[in-house]
């Protein structure tokens, strides 16, 4: 697992698990998504229509989750 995965793992749990406002706004917000990854070939798909060559590193967080939870932080 690498660093990047080891850290969003870490905010996801802070996110599920903490009773905090901040955390429990995150949660309660319309546009926060816990969804699944995405697989590779779904994601090369996307970058085959954007016509653009994704770092590794955009694999790596689209394959964790869809990147959806990531936009309310």
């Amino acid at each position: 697992m690498s660093l990047l995965t080891q850290a969003l793992e870490k905010i996801d749990y802070w996110i599920s698990h903490s009773q905090s406002w901040h955390a429990n706004h995150i949660r309660s917000s319309p546009v926060y998504r816990n969804l699944p990854g995405l697989e590779r070939e779904m994601i090369e798909l996307y970058s085959e229509e954007f016509q653009f060559r994704f770092s590794e590193e955009i694999y790596e967080l689209y394959q964790w989750h869809d990147g959806g939870m990531l936009f309310i932080i």
